[in-house]
């Protein structure tokens, strides 16, 4: 089971434009992975609705009480940007298909208009919020075991 000390990342991996200086919107083409690090490895997927429930109104225990640091990369031509964002709330509309963040730019700088070939890796690993992680696992530290459990 996912706790606090296990900590969760969260990968997506669509286009993404941004609409104004601090908001970015991203389709939700697949369900966004989570995993955990050592000591206990477990992975899963939440869609669109499951994800944006982590910035829930609440006091200490969620990503609207403490927002996670994220890093956005793209390509440009033959380069490779990035910037890192705090991604301050997200909401989801379309019916699930697309997720508009709130964001603001710690380092590097944003892109203007649509990218292709856009990553978003969101960390809350540091944070108090685990009890609000609210997706279906599959596996074990083994990676032998199917289960699915509801984290706590």
């Amino acid at each position: 089971m996912l706790n606090r000390q296990n900590g969760c990342s969260f990968i997506q991996h669509p286009t993404a434009e941004m609409t104004s200086e601090t908001t970015l919107v991203m389709p939700v083409t697949r369900d966004i992975f989570a995993f955990t690090d050592r000591p206990n490895r477990m992975h899963g997927y939440m869609n669109a609705h499951e994800f944006v429930t982590l910035w829930d109104e609440g006091e200490g225990d969620t990503f609207k009480a403490d927002p996670p640091n994220a890093v956005l990369t793209w390509t440009d031509g033959d380069d490779v940007k990035e910037a890192e964002v705090v991604i301050t709330n997200a909401t989801v509309s379309d019916y699930g298909r697309t997720i508009a963040y709130d964001v603001k730019v710690e380092t590097g700088e944003m892109f203007g208009g649509q990218k292709l070939g856009v990553s978003l890796f969101v960390d809350m690993s540091h944070a108090s919020y685990m009890a609000k992680c609210r997706y279906y696992y599959g596996g074990s530290v083994s990676g032998q075991r199917k289960a699915q459990e509801r984290c706590h």
